[in-house]
């Protein structure tokens, strides 16, 4: 029995310095590779533009809506039933202004995320939708912090309503409440913010797992 020996195959096209077909083969690998890594950088990059524009969105529908609780809140100081007059800290104006911009903003940039995300992420349905209302509720909570802490109205005396000048009687349950809104509204927005993230993630795990 004859044993044959194999000699290593030898690449005559890199001993006469012709193209190697596999160092060919290595930088089209590579081009194709860079091109990938570009579109996600690409993707990334226009997630991170919509986010932030949701973040824009909550912050400007949280001080339009902060106005009219602040509204709410100084007739309740006063023991008015109702009035005519605007106490908001944004002009009445300026609310309903603020209020479409920020549903527009909102509207387009949770679309273009979604968008983004799925191109990312390669999924669609319920897990890139849910991107969105995180960042949106982070502007919210910022924006109700904000407002609720710098521009909302203090009553003229804690405890008791005072109108014209006048002490109009004292608090009740509900006028204590909402002078407390300044400190709960903005703690719950916060809540909910944390619970949005977590859900999302829960989300996504669960899609990535299939």
């Amino acid at each position: 029995m004859t044993i044959q020996e194999q000699a290593p195959s030898i690449n005559l096209r890199a001993l006469v310095g012709g193209p190697d077909e596999n160092a060919n083969r290595g930088s089209i690998d590579d081009s194709a590779r860079d091109a990938t890594f570009l579109g996600a950088s690409h993707a990334r990059h226009r997630m991170a533009v919509h986010r932030f524009l949701l973040v824009t969105g909550g912050f400007l529908g949280a001080a339009a809506v902060s106005s009219y609780v602040d509204q709410v809140r100084t007739v309740t100081f006063l023991g008015l039933d109702s009035t005519s007059e605007w106490f908001g800290w944004l002009p009445l104006g300026l609310v309903f202004a603020t209020a479409g911009a920020a549903l527009l903003i909102i509207g387009v940039a949770a679309l273009e995320n979604y968008r983004w995300t799925s191109a990312y992420s390669g999924r669609t349905g319920v897990a890139p939708a849910l991107t969105a209302p995180p960042f949106m509720l982070v502007g919210a909570a910022a924006g109700f912090w904000i407002s609720c802490l710098m521009f909302w109205s203090a009553p003229t005396a804690v405890g008791r309503h005072v109108r014209l000048g006048a002490d109009a009687g004292a608090w009740d349950f509900s006028t204590w409440m909402s002078y407390l809104s300044m400190l709960w509204l903005p703690t719950l927005v916060t809540v909910l913010t944390l619970g949005a993230f977590a859900v999302a993630r829960s989300m996504e795990d669960r899609s990535a797992r299939g």
